[in-house]
C-alpha cells in the first residue's frame, strides 16, 4: 500500500529525529548541530559590502536552506535555536581567531 504524503512526511520527520537522537539529549548531537549551523552560515547572513559573487551568494544561501530544513524537520524550539546560535557564534569566533 502506498503512503499518503502526510504519512511520508511523518516518517521522514521521525527519521530525522532518530538520527539526531531527539536533539538536546546528547551533547554530541548538539555539537554536530552547532558545527552545521556555523559551517552553513545559518546565523551569519553576509552583508552586501563583502562583494560576494552571485555564485558565492547562491552557495551560501543553499547551505543556510539545508540547515533550516534540518531544524524544521527536528521541530526545534525557538529557545533551542537561540542556544544553538550562541554556541555556533562561539565556535565561529574560535575558528577565526
Amino acid at each position: 500500500m502506498r503512503k499518503t504524503p502526510v504519512e511520508a512526511d511523518v516518517e521522514l520527520i521521525d527519521a530525522y529525529k532518530h538520527v539526531f537522537k531527539e536533539h538536546g539529549k546528547d551533547g554530541q548531537v548538539d555539537r554536530v548541530l552547532a558545527d552545521l549551523a556555523e559551517f552553513s552560515g545559518y546565523y551569519d547572513v553576509p552583508s552586501e559590502e563583502l562583494g560576494l559573487t552571485a555564485l558565492n551568494y547562491a552557495r551560501d544561501a543553499g547551505r543556510r536552506e539545508v540547515f533550516a530544513r534540518i531544524l524544521f524537520l527536528l521541530g526545534v524550539t525557538s529557545g533551542y535555536r537561540e542556544a544553538l546560535r550562541a554556541v555556533a557564534m562561539l565556535q565561529h569566533e574560535a575558528l577565526n581567531d
